[in-house]
């Protein structure tokens, strides 16, 4: 994502800890998302909800004012140069929201808060929630 700090200065995030399924249907990994199988509907499965995060995700914080906090037991820019942070709207923590919806998974990294994500996973994963409600 791009923002844009209070100084007007900008940059590009990665949402620190989670990821959410591709939405370019020949990028999707099946194989990263346990329970959901490598075939022709699996990829549509993830496809259709990586759309569905995104979706959730301008909704949600496009052009809206929001807090960001980077992770001392993280790095501070990924691969791409991205800044890697979590991201709070209204004091709620908008990369565990994606986990607990079923919008994402976790993103096997090095960050502060991993017990609290896989919980919130998990518990999604065991109820069926959003991308982990596949037959």
């Amino acid at each position: 994502m791009d923002i844009e700090y209070r100084n007007g200065t900008k940059d590009t995030i990665r949402l620190l800890g989670v990821d959410t399924p591709e939405t370019t249907l020949s990028r999707t990994s099946p194989n990263e998302y346990p329970g959901i199988n490598n075939s022709t509907t699996g990829r549509d499965h993830l496809y259709n909800w990586g759309k569905q995060a995104t979706e959730l995700a301008t909704h949600e914080l496009e052009n809206q004012k929001v807090n960001i906090a980077t992770d001392t037991d993280s790095d501070r820019r990924g691969y791409y140069g991205r800044l890697l942070v979590y991201v709070y709207i209204d004091g709620e923590n908008f990369n565990k929201n994606l986990l607990s919806t079923g919008h994402a998974r976790i993103y096997e990294s090095q960050f502060s808060l991993q017990n609290e994500f896989n919980e919130e996973k998990e518990l999604a994963q065991a109820q069926n929630i959003g991308l982990w409600q596949f037959n």
